[in-house]
């Protein structure tokens, strides 16, 4: 378990779900065991363009397995839920992800993909306030303020979408990709002092952002500001 954890870390991915694959056979009641090799299955359906089918029932019958032994396993909720995410059954998808928070409520895993599912249910304001209940709870969960900023900006909330991306900053002060995504929201407002305030501790601050001159030279390089690059 250990090892398969290690190298879907450092993305050896074919040997950690041999290794994964592994230790869910060495330990069958362990929901840990269990919950890491579906994780890793989840990770490598979506991310394969084929969507192979051996790689979903694996999935599909983890999530099985741990509820037949556990009605009530947190794991097995959640990943009934995935499953049912990933079939776009959203109304299945939303009462999978609500029995789950029930267990164990704000966890950002059940959290997310529940407000993605309202959302894709025209739930929206549900979904909203959901989200912002995490991110009292979980101000590093970072993925979440990238959800509501995608979701104000197409519905065309313009304040409050760039609310959220300061608000992102100011709760993960040392997050170089927060302030990346800040810097380039003013870009697109064309609003070069505040871009320039948003990547300024990031060339201060070298304790804090050891890549903090490369990336903002990455950055002026991306908008086509050579100079500013140099």
């Amino acid at each position: 378990l250990g090892l398969g954890l290690a190298d879907q870390r450092h993305s050896n991915l074919r040997e950690a779900y041999a290794a994964l694959k592994m230790a869910g056979e060495l330990l069958p009641n362990s929901e840990t065991a269990q919950a890491a090799f579906a994780d890793l299955c989840l990770n490598l359906y979506v991310s394969d363009q084929t969507r192979p089918k051996a790689v979903y029932d694996q999935l599909s019958g983890v999530a099985d397995r741990l509820l037949a032994g556990n009605a009530g396993s947190f794991e097995g909720l959640r990943l009934k839920g995935s499953v049912a995410l990933l079939d776009h059954r959203f109304d299945q998808a939303i009462d999978w992800f609500q029995k789950a928070d029930q267990v164990k409520p704000m966890q950002p895993n059940v959290v997310l993909p529940l407000v993605r599912s309202l959302l894709e249910t025209n739930r929206k304001r549900e979904a909203e306030q959901l989200a912002l209940q995490l991110i009292a709870a979980e101000k590093t969960a970072e993925p979440t303020y990238d959800l509501l900023y995608l979701f104000y900006t197409r519905e065309n909330r313009a304040a409050d979408a760039e609310k959220i991306l300061e608000q992102k900053v100011e709760n993960n002060p040392n997050s170089a990709t927060a302030r990346l995504q800040l810097a380039a929201h003013y870009v697109r407002l064309k609003q070069r002092p505040e871009m320039a305030r948003a990547l300024k501790p990031m060339l201060d601050r070298p304790k804090e952002f050891p890549n903090g001159q490369l990336q903002v030279g990455d950055f002026y390089s991306s908008i086509g500001d050579g100079q500013g690059a140099l």
